[in-house]
C-alpha cells in the first residue's frame, strides 16, 4: 500500500511539474523570441538569471527553512525549472521567426498574439512534449533527493522519504532489503521509462532525427 500511495505520489510531482514547466517555458521562450528591442533583452536577461541558479542546493536550502508541503514543492520546481526550456525554445523560435510564413501573416495584419499562438508554436510543440517526458524523471529525483535528506513533506509516503526512514533505522545494515530495493528500484525504473517515451517521442515528432 505504501509503494502504491508513493507512486501516486511520485508521478503526481513528475508529471504536474513537468507539464506546468514546459508549458510555462515554451510560451515564455516563444514570445521571447518574437519580441523585439529592449522587451526581448529583458526577458532574456531574466531566463539568464533564473538559469544560472543552482536549483538543487537552493530548493534544499528553502526546504530546511520552510519545510514545504508537496504542493508547495511542485510550485518551487516548476518556478526553477522552466528557464532551461525556454532557451532552447527561444532559438527555435528566432529560426521559425524568419520563415516566409511569419512574413506574409504579418503583411496581411495578424496580430502578434495570433502569429505566436497560431503560426509558432505548433512549430515548438513536438519539442515541448518530448521535453516533458523528460522532464517528469528530473522532478522525481529532484524531490526523491530533499525527501531523502529528511526536508520533504513528512506527511506523504514518496519514495524519497521511504528511503530517508530505512535509513534512519539503518535497514540495509540490517539487512531488511525490502525497505530499501523496492523504492530504489521504483525511482529507476519510472525514470527510466520516462526517458525512453521522452526519447521515442522525440524521434517520432521531430522529423530530422527519423531513420530514412
Amino acid at each position: 500500500m505504501c509503494i502504491r500511495d508513493s507512486t501516486r505520489i511520485a508521478l503526481l510531482i513528475g508529471v504536474l511539474t513537468a507539464v506546468l514547466s514546459v508549458w510555462i517555458g515554451g510560451l515564455y521562450g516563444i514570445t521571447n523570441a518574437y519580441a523585439e528591442g529592449l522587451k526581448s533583452m529583458l526577458m532574456q536577461r531574466i531566463n539568464e538569471i533564473v538559469y544560472s541558479i543552482p536549483v538543487l542546493p537552493l530548493l534544499i536550502l528553502l526546504s530546511a527553512i520552510f519545510k514545504p508541503s508537496i504542493w508547495i514543492l511542485i510550485l518551487l520546481l516548476v518556478v526553477f525549472s522552466w528557464s532551461g526550456i525556454s532557451i532552447v525554445v527561444r532559438s527555435m523560435g528566432l529560426q521559425i521567426k524568419e520563415q516566409t510564413y511569419i512574413e506574409a501573416a504579418k503583411a496581411v495584419g495578424a496580430g502578434s498574439l495570433r502569429i505566436v499562438l497560431r503560426h509558432m508554436l505548433p512549430q515548438i510543440l513536438p519539442y515541448m512534449f518530448a521535453s516533458m517526458a523528460l522532464s517528469v524523471p528530473v522532478a522525481i529525483l529532484t524531490e526523491a533527493s530533499i525527501s531523502f535528506l529528511g526536508l520533504g513533506d513528512v506527511s506523504k509516503p514518496t519514495w524519497g522519504q521511504i528511503l530517508h526512514d530505512a535509513n534512519v533505522h539503518q535497514a540495509a545494515l540490517n539487512g531488511m532489503w525490502w525497505w530499501v530495493i523496492p523504492p530504489g528500484l521504483a525511482i529507476a525504473l519510472v525514470g527510466l521509462t520516462f526517458v525512453l517515451i521522452g526519447s521515442a517521442l522525440d524521434k517520432i515528432l521531430n522529423p530530422k532525427l527519423r531513420h530514412r
